[in-house]
């Protein structure tokens, strides 16, 4: 026959032999979790680093193409400017919108 243990040793014993496991387990996939945060924030670091770099590095491509394109309109304006100029000193026409302007020195 069974013996019966008094109340609080019954529970005790109930708690340890259903309870206990599960939260030993529950502790070990905590630190599992925890283990796979750590390597997730790592990775997202390395991650953000390489874009603040690849960022960085489109952003220095943009402002030199941006001189590289300010200064070639600087040099086709001033090369009208100039062409402008000797047009009007020997006389030929000049075409502005579509409609040709003859000038005379």
């Amino acid at each position: 026959m069974p013996k019966i243990m008094p109340g609080a040793e019954t529970i005790k014993k109930v708690i340890q032999e259903l309870v206990v496991p599960d939260l030993k387990n529950i502790v070990s996939e905590i630190k599992d979790i925890k283990s796979d945060i750590k390597v997730l924030t790592v990775e997202i670091k390395r991650l953000d680093e390489k874009i603040d770099v690849n960022v960085k590095g489109l952003n220095e491509k943009i402002d030199s193409t941006r001189k590289e394109l300010n200064e070639k309109i600087d040099t086709a304006l001033d090369i009208r400017e100039r062409l402008a100029r000797v047009e009007s000193k020997i006389g030929i026409p000049i075409i502005h919108n579509g409609s040709a302007k003859y000038t005379t020195k």
